[in-house]
């Protein structure tokens, strides 16, 4: 995977390289999304480029609906991130599943995301 993305960004001259996670579809587990990130990371700056990463705030249920993700979750992939990534984190997608606007989850989970900051210090 290295020299596959190490060649894409020589040959096209991407300064920054956002990596979706795929932790909210279920394609990546938490415990691995390191892996992706670390490999990535030595790729991007290998070419003197940078890595961001897209954080999924949502959760693909069994039947195909998305909803919002548990904050615990969210923040380890935030964590991970922070890790491993030389760019601020973005999150995919704040206005479907982290605000009031839309619905009661979703703004429950910003509640929750906003409380367990301001507990942190």
């Amino acid at each position: 995977m290295v020299f596959f993305w190490t060649d894409v960004i020589r040959a096209s001259g991407i300064d920054l390289l956002l990596f979706q996670d795929g932790v909210g579809e279920g394609k990546v587990a938490l415990e691995n999304v390191g892996l992706y990130y670390a490999a990535l990371d030595r790729a991007v700056r290998g070419v003197g480029a940078q890595l961001g990463a897209v954080v999924e705030l949502f959760s693909l249920m069994p039947d195909g609906r998305r909803l919002p993700a548990g904050v615990g979750r969210i923040r380890g992939q935030i964590a991970a991130a922070n890790r491993l990534t030389s760019f601020p984190v973005v999150a995919f997608s704040v206005p479907d599943y982290m605000s009031h606007l839309a619905g009661r989850q979703a703004g429950d989970l910003l509640s929750d995301f906003l409380s367990q900051k301001a507990c942190r210090g």
